[in-house]
């Protein structure tokens, strides 16, 4: 088994995951170098993304740090997550030691008092969802994420969202918007899947970008003073914080080493945004 390719570590993934009663999506940058992949073929009939057998993802990135697996279950049970996301651990620990893993539900309650740094995928009700980050809400139907395509690579498979989906999330995950550090790939991913997906298709996925924009509208320094308040001032002062953060290489090297400090400050700002995030080193 190659060890440097982190495509290698996600086929134990699938073989738990795919036991349990929920679905779930690998998520994250394992999928959109999958997608980048000019060998790699995006077949929408099928909804399936075939890589390259001779594809490989790395386990480092080209900072020296080690490389996660993201995944994404379609469930709100806190403890389901937990127990899955301690199995998968389990079952890479043998060839990747060193990979880390997080697994994040689906979130029971909206945050709009506190600091959040990352959306929430709340459960609105079972064919709805609502992202949420601050005061900030948009819902979606449940179907963006849950009706998830298939990623084939050699002899496993892969379960990952639509990959218009998984474009979207880059543009609604952070309360900074998306990372200086992923503009480059989101806007070569953005220019595939339009050569690829249908216009209509595509489209369907509008009220992320809806909710992207409202993020970035709301938390402003200009809307802070038109409409001052305790909850804007912290959200606005913690997107000023994480921008800067964002772009500082060496800082996000430091928030990627799992040794450092500044990223178990970061996996608990997570943890504190977005409760259903659960993260196994």
């Amino acid at each position: 088994m190659e060890k440097d390719n982190l495509l290698n570590a996600s086929a134990g993934v699938h073989e738990v995951l795919e036991q349990k009663p929920f679905g779930y999506a690998v998520v994250g940058g394992l999928v959109t170098d999958a997608l980048l992949d000019k060998r790699t073929v995006i077949d929408a009939a099928a909804r399936t993304v075939i890589v390259d057998n001779d594809s490989i993802v790395p386990t480092v990135r080209p900072n020296g740090t080690m490389k996660d697996i993201d995944m994404l279950a379609f469930t709100p049970c806190v403890d389901s997550v937990h127990e899955s996301l301690g199995e998968v651990r389990h079952r890479l620990r043998e060839h990747f030691p060193q990979t880390s893993v997080s697994l994040s539900g689906y979130e029971t309650e909206h945050n709009d008092t506190r600091l959040q740094i990352v959306a929430r995928t709340v459960v609105h009700d079972e064919e709805t969802l609502c992202l949420s980050m601050g005061s900030v809400r948009q819902e979606i139907p449940a179907a963006h994420l849950e009706d998830t395509w298939r990623l084939a690579y050699r002899d496993m498979e892969l379960s990952v969202l639509h990959p218009v989906a998984h474009l979207m999330s880059y543009r609604a995950r952070s309360l900074a918007g998306i990372r200086p550090k992923d503009v480059q790939k989101v806007g070569l991913l953005d220019q595939r899947l339009r050569a690829e997906i249908a216009d209509d298709e595509y489209a369907q996925f509008t009220p992320w970008e809806e909710f992207s924009s409202s993020v970035q509208d709301t938390y402003t320094m200009r809307r802070l003073f038109e409409r001052p308040s305790l909850h804007r001032a912290v959200m606005v002062m913690g997107r000023v914080g994480l921008s800067m953060i964002e772009r500082s290489p060496r800082l996000i090297k430091l928030s990627q080493d799992n040794s450092t400090v500044l990223s178990r400050l970061a996996h608990a700002a997570l943890a504190y945004s977005r409760p259903g995030q659960i993260t196994q080193h």
